[in-house]
């Protein structure tokens, strides 16, 4: 994996379970990987919002970080 390619999130291992995986079992993984992108790219509204725990479920890691909501103007006014 290039290294721009990598997140914040990412730690080296995170991918190894990759390299048990045989063919059938890859190409599986990339369509569902696919579909969760597709899912996303044609929400709309609300679903487009930063909090996507269901694309972050395509990742073998399970962890649903709490989102933290950006600051209002008014409150950053004082």
């Amino acid at each position: 994996m290039r290294e721009q390619a990598r997140g914040a999130g990412y730690s080296p291992g995170m991918d190894e379970d990759l390299g048990t995986l045989d063919r059938t079992a890859l190409i599986a993984e990339v369509k569902r990987l696919r579909a969760g992108i597709r899912m996303h790219r044609d929400s709309t509204g609300h679903a487009l919002c930063w909090h996507h725990p269901q694309l972050w479920s395509l990742l073998p890691e399970r962890t649903d970080p709490l989102p933290t909501a950006p600051r209002t103007p008014k409150e950053h006014m004082g």
